[in-house]
């Protein structure tokens, strides 16, 4: 069972136990899928009625999705998976050991991902190389005792400190503030950018776990809060700066963007419409099926998902 997610507005129709995606826009292209493939596609996609009586018959899960997340259109075998799959989460989430395991791999997921962004950085300002260095020769020790969690939040930390000093003096050596990072509110443009990118890649993780059943609000590595959602924010940790940050720093070494692009409103520095174009345009191809480069990356971020819920359920069955 293989599962795409797709960016674009779409018809999907049967032909010879394949399925067809035909887009008109933003470029023509069709290609072909087996016709046991789960879909993630925008609500404007015109499913045939041969596609989608294939679709309940094997009980895909096809969730036609807008922004906001919503699910239009599923069948009951996808739902009955749906369970299955929420099953093996909660399991897991009672049990210590495959938490901490989870939690350890998605946060060297994270490190060795932010290390890409600084090698790139480093050999653009050679002056970094020390604290490129220092990030090189990190590592994450394990400990054996209730206190797993905090000792490894606690190193991360220091990792992603680091981290964004390199980040943050890379961007003022291109002429652009950044100081520390600021979530909100966010007090530069640079910030702003940083904010506005993990809020899309968040939507993209979304899709790919609703998609997937796995419940969104249950996380292993992100803090359980009501109405936080804490898997989604998990997931998204590895793709965070090779999809966003990378885009970020596109757009200031190419000057994509000036200081007019930004507007302060309440303390807080917000995007202009064009600054959004912008960056979305850079995140789509660096994330979205279409871009030849970037197809590994979409392709990394539904294998994550499901390469989780093969782990949950190996531990939990």
């Amino acid at each position: 069972m293989t599962h795409i997610i797709i960016d674009s507005r779409i018809s999907v129709s049967s032909r010879d136990g394949f399925f067809k995606i035909f887009s008109a826009f933003p470029t023509m292209y069709s290609i072909y899928i087996p016709n046991d493939t789960d879909m993630v596609a925008p609500l404007q996609t015109n499913i045939s009625a041969r596609a989608r009586s294939i679709i309940a018959e094997k009980g895909l899960f096809t969730v036609l999705r807008s922004f906001g997340g919503k699910a239009e259109f599923s069948t009951r075998k996808g739902e009955m998976r749906k369970l299955k799959v929420r099953e093996w989460q909660y399991s897991a989430l009672t049990d210590d050991k495959i938490c901490e395991e989870l939690t350890l791999n998605l946060l060297l997921s994270n490190l060795n991902s932010k290390m890409v962004v600084v090698s790139r950085i480093e050999k653009k300002n050679p002056d970094l190389s020390e604290l490129r260095a220092e990030l090189e020769n990190f590592q994450i020790s394990e400990v054996e005792d209730e206190r797993w969690k905090t000792f490894l939040f606690t190193q991360e930390a220091a990792f992603s400190g680091t981290y964004f000093e390199v980040f943050g003096r890379y961007c003022e050596h291109l002429g652009w503030e950044f100081g520390a990072r600021s979530r909100r509110p966010a007090e530069n443009p640079v910030n702003a950018l940083l904010n506005y990118g993990y809020a899309v890649l968040k939507g993209t993780i979304d899709d790919l776990i609703m998609a997937s059943g796995l419940d969104p609000y249950v996380g292993f590595l992100h803090t359980l809060r009501p109405g936080r959602e804490s898997l989604s924010f998990d997931l998204i940790e590895p793709f965070r700066a090779p999809i966003v940050d990378m885009s970020v720093l596109e757009i200031l070494e190419n000057s994509l963007l000036g200081q007019e692009d930004f507007e302060m409103r309440k303390d807080e520095v917000r995007l202009s419409p064009k600054a959004k174009e912008v960056l979305l345009k850079l995140i789509k191809l660096r994330t979205f099926i279409g871009v030849a480069d970037s197809e590994a990356l979409i392709v990394n971020m539904d294998h994550l998902v499901q390469e989780f819920i093969q782990f949950i359920s190996k531990c939990t069955s």
